[in-house]
């Protein structure tokens, strides 16, 4: 099998007061994959998508262990003029909030247009057909007005467009795409998705999904990595995963997605809820993170670290060992 376009090995990032923010964190997409993260607010998925760009506020936050590799070669070693580099040419990121990402200040042209230029070496004229070029592409209307549209005149699904537009200028071996569909309505972000994956089919372009919605992972993913409390507690191909949950935390996330075959004439019956909520950093403890919310925690599970169970190409960090979903007894 090819080497993966990405592979995050054994990451952890830590305050400087030692707090672990992600704790072990590995992962891996391959060429024309796309491989969704996903949890609760809290679990360190955008941290982890920041940590791969080197984007974390290093005057609180320090790579504590582990390395990321970009094509074999790994980013930490990289100075910050290299990393600026290779940040909207190799490796590209959509932001979750658009509008605090594009600068209000320059219209939709002049910051597509220096992505463009930054990458290609090309003049201004060059660069601005390019992305009229790129603003059809991603579907928006008219695309040589919004040229000279500022962001706060273009609509939340319009603003996510030319973020992606951006994106994809420099033609990434990996884009992260940081939650690019909240707060759109499921129009719009059906429209963002198949924009997505047409830039994939027709370059190979290895995807990081992050989210916290499981429909956007069954749509779009070929492997779903489960993130808890700064943790992978799963990680194997999406359509396995969705069908059949190994760890206790992604089988209650699983069953929170409502379904239309569930639906009475009297209504929609009540959804299944993870009690409690997410531990704080100081909060998590030395065992298993998820054990306080876990319908078959015991003393164990509070105490000690669950090893990394393998099956195939799936992984589950729990003590119980699982097979297909089921609970498999004790280890």
């Amino acid at each position: 099998m090819q080497e993966p376009v990405l592979k995050v090995d054994g990451l952890s990032v830590a305050f400087r007061n030692s707090l672990a923010i992600l704790d072990d964190v590995s992962l891996e997409v391959h060429r024309g994959q796309t491989l969704g993260i996903v949890g609760e607010s809290g679990c360190g998925k955008s941290m982890t998508a920041l940590a791969i760009m080197r984007l974390m506020p290093s005057a609180a936050l320090t790579v504590s262990g582990g390395a990321i590799r970009l094509n074999g070669e790994n980013l930490l070693d990289l100075d910050d003029e290299a990393m600026r580099a290779i940040r909207g040419s190799r490796a590209a990121m959509i932001f979750q909030d658009p509008m605090t990402s594009l600068n209000p200040l320059f219209t939709v042209g002049n910051q597509v247009g220096e992505s463009i230029q930054k990458n290609r070496q090309i003049g201004r004229a060059e660069a601005r057909r390019i992305t009229a070029d790129l603003l059809k592409a991603v579907g928006l209307p008219d695309p040589e007005r919004h040229l000279d549209y500022y962001p706060h005149q273009l609509s939340g699904g319009k603003r996510q467009r030319v973020m992606i537009a951006m994106a994809i200028a420099g033609h990434p071996d990996v884009l992260i795409a940081d939650e690019p569909t909240t707060a759109l309505d499921v129009t719009v972000q059906a429209q963002i998705f198949q924009v997505l994956r047409d830039m994939q089919a027709a370059s190979g372009t290895a995807i990081v999904l992050i989210t916290h919605d499981m429909g956007a992972i069954s749509e779009m993913a070929d492997r779903v990595a489960v993130m808890y409390a700064g943790r992978v507690v799963e990680e194997g191909p999406a359509d396995a995963i969705l069908a059949a949950p190994s760890h206790p935390y992604t089988r209650g996330l699983v069953s929170c997605i409502p379904r239309v075959s569930d639906a009475a004439f009297d209504g929609w019956p009540e959804l299944p809820v993870i009690p409690g909520t997410v531990p704080d950093l100081d909060q998590r403890g030395e065992g298993c993170h998820f054990a306080p919310r876990c319908p078959l925690a015991d003393d164990r599970c509070a105490k000690r670290r669950p090893p990394v169970l393998h099956d195939g190409e799936r992984r589950c960090a729990c003590w119980y060992g699982m097979a297909g979903g089921q609970p498999h007894g004790r280890i």
